[in-house]
């Protein structure tokens, strides 16, 4: 076996040399990147988590609202501060006149619906007797 000896001029080593120098700067070229990238991950990172955060404060906020909105709805009671007893007294004449508008305001719905339903029955009984009146077999 013949060994293979490369002289200072040869092609084969000014190519490896030309390899080794460009893997060097390949090299530090990556190093300079990791740092980039790490860098750039971590504020990724760091910009999810708050986000995770805001978004958990935002929910609990959120559940909080729609709980103190369901109560509210479901008791029809609204809790308030009390300074003094004269805004006590003042805020529950307040009250009462609401209510007093409310129960006003339902009694002249249902009279109001009362009316409806008698003139729709008023109407019926009288195509009733049209029809009663144009065939006066057709009754049983």
């Amino acid at each position: 076996m013949s060994e293979l000896t490369l002289r200072p001029n040869s092609p084969l080593l000014t190519g490896f040399d030309k390899f080794e120098s460009l893997m060097e700067e390949a090299k530090l070229e990556y190093d300079d990147y990791r740092v980039e990238h790490e860098a750039l991950r971590e504020q990724q990172k760091r910009d999810q988590e708050e986000r995770q955060s805001r978004d958990q404060q935002d929910q609990r906020k959120g559940n909080l609202c729609s709980v103190r909105k369901a109560i509210r709805d479901e008791t029809e009671i609204y809790l308030t501060h009390l300074a003094d007893e004269e805004d006590e007294d003042s805020r529950g004449e307040a009250g009462d006149e609401a209510v007093d508008e409310d129960d006003t305001e339902e009694k002249r719905e249902v009279e109001s619906f009362q009316q409806f339903l008698k003139s729709h029955k008023i109407k019926q009984e009288q195509q009733l007797q049209q029809q009663l009146k144009q065939n006066p077999n057709s009754s049983s």
